[in-house]
């Protein structure tokens, strides 16, 4: 059962209010989405993630992290400029 700890004002802005947990359930799936301006962007925070999943507070607990790449971003790049200039000069 998660019940709301008591709220602290930061130094600006609106009050944060932190949940207080209770128990640990038997199992828990998280899921999160990325979005990264450059495809080597991608590597720093799988790395990080992996980095910080080794810090578990339960000794016991299993922590997998399945990092799945999908589209990438539209990275500008000198292909992406050419297309588009060319796209500009053509006439609808």
């Amino acid at each position: 059962m998660s019940h709301p700890s008591p709220s602290i004002p930061p130094r600006r802005g609106p009050i944060l209010t932190l949940p207080l947990v209770l128990w640990v359930a038997a199992s828990a799936a998280f899921a999160a989405d990325v979005r990264v301006a450059r495809v080597a962007d991608l590597d720093g925070v799988e790395q990080t993630l992996r980095e910080r999943i080794r810090n578990k507070l339960l000794p016991e607990a299993q922590v997998e992290l399945d990092f799945i790449r999908g589209r990438p971003p539209l990275q500008a790049n000198e292909a992406n400029r050419k297309h588009a200039a060319y796209v500009r000069r053509k006439p609808i």
